[in-house]
């Protein structure tokens, strides 16, 4: 029976064959050390610091009834695959409604990338994914994804190309995908590491950022029509100005009256790191 931590080493040359150099891997369980070898295996590589690692972060604390227990489930069965999973509640930074959402995701793939984790999973607080989503979308092998949606409501929208798609029709590349929730290697977001990939909602739609992610790096946002998400809320479009937090014609609202209003919030990390 092999103990654990276990170090493996492995010797390979320098680039002009001249000595040894050693690579030393440390893992921690059975199950890491066999995905770790199958990676290796794959691709040839040692792979990410944490390969078959993923971080499911949600913006804000929010939760629709229901819909924290149905996210942790799908985290729980990622880590039953052998996955270092971590569930991170972002701190809400909003006074009105999305006003910080850009800010909030961009501290979320710069936390990503800096702790190593291999792929990233935003989740918003009023969905209900099945337990082995993640699973499904991870499998596709493409570095930005999405399921098709469905809302509690049953209604469609236009400007909702997730809602209406025709299903199990496999992977489809589109133009954009919906933020609700969609997984992605952290890496995508790496020419934005410094200067912020995500734009505040007012005025900046998910069309305007998927192109900007275009332009950027070359990748297209895929959907897997053979998952779908339940979503308990009806889609929230600020640019419509029935949508705006201010009404026509009222004038600014005084920060002193922003501040007094605004909800607090604490950051919490629910069940923590959920090591294989």
């Amino acid at each position: 029976m092999v103990s654990f931590p276990e170090r493996e080493v492995a010797v390979r040359m320098d680039g002009r064959g001249r000595f040894d150099l050693r690579s030393e891997r440390m893992v921690c369980c059975e199950v890491q050390q066999k995905l770790h070898r199958e990676r290796k295996a794959i691709t040839g590589k040692e792979g990410a610091v944490a390969p078959y690692s993923c971080l499911v972060a949600a913006m804000g604390n929010h939760w629709e009834e229901g819909c924290y227990e149905a996210v942790n489930a799908m985290a729980h069965r990622l880590h039953e695959e052998g996955y270092m999973t971590l569930i991170h509640e972002e701190f809400d930074m909003c006074y009105t409604r999305g006003d910080a959402l850009g800010s909030m995701r961009n501290r979320i793939y710069q936390k990503a990338i800096a702790e190593g984790w291999e792929w990233l999973c935003y989740v918003d607080n009023d969905v209900k994914p099945e337990s082995d989503l993640l699973m499904k979308l991870m499998a596709k092998g493409v570095p930005i994804i999405g399921p098709v949606v469905r809302y509690a409501s049953g209604a469609k929208f236009d400007s909702v190309a997730q809602s209406r798609m025709e299903r199990d029709k496999g992977l489809v590349m589109v133009d954009s995908i919906l933020l609700s929730l969609f997984l992605c290697r952290p890496q995508v977001f790496m020419p934005w590491f410094f200067s912020g990939f995500w734009e505040n909602p007012i005025g900046a739609t998910e069309e305007h950022h998927w192109d900007k992610m275009f332009l950027g790096t070359g990748h297209r946002p895929f959907v897997d029509t053979d998952s779908e998400l339940l979503i308990m809320k009806e889609p929230w479009f600020p640019l419509e100005p029935e949508k705006q937090s201010v009404p026509s014609g009222s004038g600014p609202v005084p920060l002193v009256d922003m501040v007094k209003d605004a909800p607090l919030y604490n950051r919490r990390e629910k069940e923590g790191f959920w090591l294989p």
